[in-house]
């Protein structure tokens, strides 16, 4: 499903809770696949070079999380500039 916006056709809707109970059977496995599959749907829709899904995903992980938290919030501000809030 598309936003309404044409820049984000690439974005797909997900499921929080599929997604949640997903990450805590795999014991957060899927957490990182959406990660990584979220920012790449940004980055593409986005066309901003400075999105790099797998670099973030490995920063993610070897700063325990605190880039994950960096990374959220800059993907949320992407995000918003895409739909012009």
């Amino acid at each position: 499903m598309t936003l309404g916006v044409p820049q984000l056709a690439a974005l797909n809707e997900r499921s929080f809770v599929q997604d949640l109970l997903l990450t805590l059977v795999t014991c957060g496995l899927y957490g990182f696949h959406v990660f990584y599959v979220t920012e790449e749907e940004l980055a593409r829709a986005s066309h901003d070079p400075s999105i790099h899904p797998l670099k973030d995903l490995l920063l993610f992980v070897c700063t325990c999380g605190v880039w994950g938290i960096y990374a959220s919030w800059r993907n949320a501000k992407k995000y918003y500039e895409l739909i012009g809030v």
